[in-house]
């Protein structure tokens, strides 16, 4: 995700805008019983404000007023800022984005991150985007120092903000987005929303149906019957992860051998643990490696990893959750005190919105107790019973806000619609995307079966751009058809095993080299493969990593500066000792020089291979001792 650690918007241009005064914006709606003004979609253009961005030809911040609360228009007022970036190419733009990254979070923060997923498609299209309220210089929600995993810090902060809270919601703030559209001058918007930014979009689609002509969804938030957010579907509970697990062992010929379910698997190994009392591993296991198939260190490891421990071979899951494990003090960080007020009154929870904070503590300890949602894990055994973090267990204290923040009885326009979704994405997973899809007539949904959560970002490798370029064709083009781009080139396939010893590894027919030169380049390249694939431009969070050990001994080390890895007496199996380096690209090319130690005998080994996308087989070429060799290595 970008950084938003600091904001090159809050700067003299801000200050020089609300200096020369807001333009007051003083819209209501039809919805809720409010009235419409004469300059907003019934009126003429003429009649419009026109705020001084509207004819700006470069990056333009600014401000306006609007109600606090957008049902007493002739209240208090708030001010919103906006970004508005003109379209970068000769004549006239063919409409304007407005966009949000999700969050909720401060948005123009990152005005330059969205530029990023848009490249191009900003020569011919305007950019917008507008702060959240009580966000950035939205009117900020402040309390003060409070703590998030206090039940009864968070609910001092509610009663502290208790005046101003109920409107800052989504509910509210998606009129904010109207006016600032009406303030430009702008009649249509293509929408583009990513995470929480989706239910953004859903929300201005069902209250402003006629100001869109287009929308694309990313990592999409599925909205209820009732209009709130699917919380339910996206936090409370594990299926998604388990099916993740199952599915990424099908793509796998090796791994869908293995005997039983996967899910069978995983609840074995929960019930070893739980007998042993290793609550931290526990704890690892349930949030980062079963929710994190999508990247290819553990997507392919973990199938393997759970069986090896089953039949008596514990190091490879070990060595995993070693690696994975949260480290102390990293979940601290209490959200913005907006972030709660926002997705307290979005979503739907297991609890009766309007029922007493002791209330709504009993009905969601019940829900945990009756429904199980973490099944194989207890609540305790997850990130939610040891700190807490889970909306629901936040939002019991914080009271919801009025209204859901999509009008569901509002007619749903019949306008191009990208819907984009991770079939690894455990947060926002794709049964939730595909039930969003449904609503909305012109819809295309595409699933790319490997991707996570938030994929349009460029990581500046062309490989792994797939889902930016389908964003950018939408975006750029929205009457022509989505094309599916077929974002679905495996960066990994899941093992079928760990072998223990060099012969667990099977035999490998290499034309010029006797077996047991056969056998040595099979160890080093499972040695050298298992330190690289930690360096897959796609495994960002094994990216962290400054060292960690073979799966039976030895020290890996990256240094990410030379881009390279160390091997010292590395044993991926028992038997063998791989010592030497490993050279990577950003493009996935692989090459190593290494020292192998099989105890009868040293032999001398180069390989070179592309990890970038997997197959059941990898072609390598190379020397052993001197002599060069090609082979094809099947997957473990």
């Amino acid at each position: 995700m970008p950084d938003r650690s600091r904001s090159p918007y809050r700067s003299e241009r801000t200050t020089r805008w609300r200096r020369r005064g807001a333009v007051i914006a003083m819209m209501a709606f039809s919805a809720a019983g409010i009235s419409v003004p004469a300059w907003s979609d019934s009126g003429p253009d003429t009649e419009r404000p026109a705020h001084e961005c509207a004819d700006a030809t470069e990056e333009c911040v600014g401000v306006i007023e609007v109600p606090k609360d957008w049902n007493d228009p002739e209240g208090d007022t708030i001010e919103v800022p906006f970004a508005f970036v003109p379209a970068s190419g000769e004549g006239e733009a063919r409409g304007t984005i407005l966009a949000n990254e999700g969050g909720p979070f401060a948005q123009l923060v990152g005005v330059e991150s969205v530029t990023e997923v848009l490249g191009p498609v900003l020569e011919e299209r305007n950019l917008l985007m507008v702060e959240m309220r009580g966000f950035g210089d939205a009117a900020p929600l402040d309390c003060g120092e409070y703590d998030i995993l206090v039940p009864d810090s968070i609910a001092e902060c509610a009663e502290e903000l208790a005046e101003d809270a109920p409107y800052f919601t989504m509910a509210q703030a998606v009129h904010d987005h109207d006016a600032v559209r009406s303030a430009l001058g702008i009649d249509t918007l293509t929408l583009f929303g990513n995470s929480y930014g989706t239910m953004v979009m859903q929300s201005y689609i069902s209250h402003y149906p006629q100001r869109v002509d287009a929308m694309m969804l990313d990592g999409v938030l599925n909205i209820t019957d009732d209009g709130y957010t699917d919380t339910l579907n996206r936090f409370l509970h594990q299926q998604a992860a388990l099916e993740g697990l199952a599915e990424v062992c099908s793509f796998s010929d090796a791994c869908d051998d293995l005997p039983g379910e996967p899910a069978d698997r995983l609840t074995e190994v929960v019930e070893q643990l739980r007998e042993e009392g290793a609550t931290e591993d526990l704890f690892t296991l349930s949030a980062p490696v079963i929710n994190s198939q999508n990247m290819p260190d553990l997507g392919r490891e973990t199938n393997a990893a759970l069986a090896a421990r089953l039949d008596g071979d514990p190091a490879p899951l070990q060595r995993t959750l070693v690696e994975y494990a949260i480290p102390e003090g990293s979940m601290d960080r209490a959200p913005d005190p907006a972030f709660l007020s926002y997705n307290c009154s979005d979503g739907e929870f297991p609890f009766d919105r309007d029922a007493s904070r002791e209330e709504r503590r009993a009905q969601l300890d019940d829900f945990y107790e009756t429904e199980q949602p973490f099944a194989p894990f207890t609540v305790e055994e997850t990130i939610v019973g040891q700190l807490g973090v889970s909306e629901a267990d936040w939002c019991v204290n914080w009271p919801a806000g009025d209204g859901p923040p999509v009008d569901v009885q509002a007619d749903v326009p019949d306008v191009p619609v990208l819907i984009t979704s991770g079939g690894r994405d455990t947060g926002t997973p794709t049964s939730g995307a595909r039930r969003t899809a449904e609503r909305f007539p012109g819809a295309t949904l595409i699933v790319m079966p490997y991707e996570g959560h938030g994929n349009v970002y460029p990581s500046g490798i062309e490989e792994l751009d797939c889902p930016t370029h389908q964003a950018r064709d939408f975006l750029s083009d929205p009457e022509t058809p989505a094309a599916d781009h077929g974002c679905d080139d495996p960066p990994y396939l899941a093992q079928g095993a760990f072998p223990e010893t060099v012969s667990d590894l099977g035999d490998l027919d290499v034309a010029d080299l006797s077996g047991q030169e056969a056998r040595a380049v099979h160890v080093s390249f499972a040695t050298a493969s298992d330190a690289a694939v930690r360096r897959h431009p796609a495994a960002w969070r094994a990216l962290e990593l400054a060292e960690t050990t073979g799966i039976r001994g030895g020290e890996i080390t990256f240094d990410d500066d030379t881009a390279t890895i160390g091997l010292d007496s590395v044993r991926y199996v028992e038997d063998a000792a791989a010592t030497g380096e490993v050279s990577h690209t950003p493009t996935g090319d692989v090459d190593a020089d290494i020292t192998l130690d099989t105890g009868d005998a040293t032999h001398e080994v180069t390989l070179s291979w592309s990890q970038m996308f997997a197959g059941e087989t990898t072609d390598v070429s190379g020397s052993i001792d001197g002599t060069p060799f090609t082979a094809t290595i099947p997957a473990p």
